[in-house]
């Protein structure tokens, strides 16, 4: 098979085969042009959904006239590309279909712009608009121009038509039929189907990225440019899973250019969330927004006592060992950050271990690592059994959610230094610990 591609536009692609030619459209709209009939494919799920096949009929009373032949051909003046399709009939009848598009926009709710239909010596005939191949999920029922269905197509019509009706079938496919009757020798309609109806989702970004807190306050934003009666927001939970409802927002009816706002408080995890508006009135009305993606990946820690701690100090009253600055806050951010610890009057009374129980509440492993600001002659600091020196020791890693215990004492082995320099509670010497966290 032939195939010639021709470029129109960054919004628009003809490519003419040796069977016919087809449009590629904004959107991932596609429109085939055969002698007989129009198809609309919308491009869904991986795939290309035809969304309607679209014939122009010419009955005499009850009978379906035949064309005796048919061509079809496309011109392109300027930023217009021009489909015309001309049928021959007995009696000089000719029914000639025109096509405008406007290659220059990216709005694929104009293509096509215009569509026309000119009948000749069609006076006493009936001619049908009839779609097939539609989706749609209500009952047979008069319709009033526009009209929406399946697939996020619209079909509107100029006025005048005696029957104008959507049919739910059950074992033939769902269609529309449109009917005139021609009174004049030359007559003109305008029948035009498109893909109309878009939702975009706003905010959050498309691959939105936040590791600056634990808990996120994270606003939601979609809109739907066409009637509809409510549109909600779903989404995964945190480990990408599940995916779901979250939350709805609804609209009266006559509203167009709806917008929904949500907001939602979430953990780090990876998340995929997308909005759905529909018209519960035409419950064949269903559009999707494109899957967007988002992470929460914050590093944290809670820092908290052991069993029976409440504050770290030494048994007696002179040598108290003050790290009240490590609880101040319960939740801890990742980064880098200093321990300070203040030293009043160390003694050579035996210590107590005291216990830090260190939880990764973050979403990736992380790593804990001590080290002192500098070194003393006359004491050492080991905590979880390792020597802490001037150099960062890794204490130990911790997995999402893991719980890792940190179990510090002070060894003195210089006890006549210790009571040399320190005699006076005011005589206060101070070093620091300092853990930062890598991802």
């Amino acid at each position: 098979m032939s195939k010639k591609t021709i470029v129109l536009s960054v919004f628009m692609v003809l490519v003419i085969l040796s069977t016919g030619y087809y449009v590629l459209l904004p959107d991932k709209v596609r429109i085939d042009f055969q002698n007989t009939r129009n198809l609309y494919s919308v491009f869904e799920n991986g795939n290309w959904e035809l969304a309607a096949t679209e014939y122009v009929y010419l009955f005499d009373g009850t009978s379906k006239m035949r064309a005796k032949n048919r061509s079809n051909y496309q011109i392109i003046q300027g930023d217009n590309l021009y489909i015309h399709k001309i049928a021959n009939y007995k009696e000089g009848i000719i029914v000639e279909e025109t096509l405008v598009f406007d290659t220059s926009s990216g709005d694929v709710k104009s293509f096509p712009k215009e569509r026309t239909v000119l009948c000749h010596n069609c006076e006493g005939k009936i001619i049908q608009f009839e779609l097939r191949d539609i989706l749609y999920n209500g009952e047979t029922k008069s319709i009033t121009s526009p009209f929406s269905f399946g697939h996020k197509m619209k079909l509107e019509w100029q006025e005048g038509a005696y029957r104008q009706k959507v049919y739910q079938q059950k074992v033939a496919s769902d269609k529309i039929i449109l009917r005139y009757r021609p009174v004049e020798s030359i007559e003109t309609y305008r029948v035009r189907l498109f893909d109309p109806d878009t939702l975009t989702l706003h905010l959050p970004a498309a691959n939105y990225f936040n590791d600056t807190q634990l808990q996120h306050s994270l606003f939601f934003n979609c809109s739907a440019n066409f009637n509809v009666t409510q549109i909600d927001l779903y989404m995964t939970n945190s480990t990408n899973e599940s995916f779901g409802l979250i939350d709805s927002v609804f609209f009266n009816i006559n509203v167009t250019n709806s917008v929904a706002n949500f907001t939602l408080l979430l953990h780090t995890g990876d998340y995929t969330w997308n909005c759905k508006a529909q018209n519960v009135t035409n419950t064949s009305v269903i559009t999707w927004g494109t899957n967007r993606t988002f992470k929460l990946n914050a590093t944290g820690f809670n820092f908290t006592f052991g069993t029976g701690i409440t504050s770290l100090g030494y048994p007696v009253n002179y040598s108290i060992l003050n790290w009240s600055a490590i609880i101040n806050s319960t939740v801890i951010l990742s980064g880098n950050y200093t321990w300070n610890f203040t030293e009043l009057n160390i003694s050579h009374f035996n210590l107590t271990d005291y216990l830090f129980i260190v939880t990764n509440t973050g979403y990736y492993n992380v790593s804990v690592y001590l080290n002192k600001s500098e070194d003393k002659p006359w004491y050492d600091w080991i905590c979880n059994s390792l020597n802490i020196t001037v150099n960062r020791v890794n204490l130990f890693n911790l997995t999402r959610g893991q719980k890792g215990f940190i179990n510090c004492t002070l060894d003195l082995f210089n006890i006549s230094q210790t009571y040399v320099n320190w005699t006076k509670t005011i005589d206060n010497a101070s070093f620091n610990f300092s853990h930062s966290f890598t991802k």
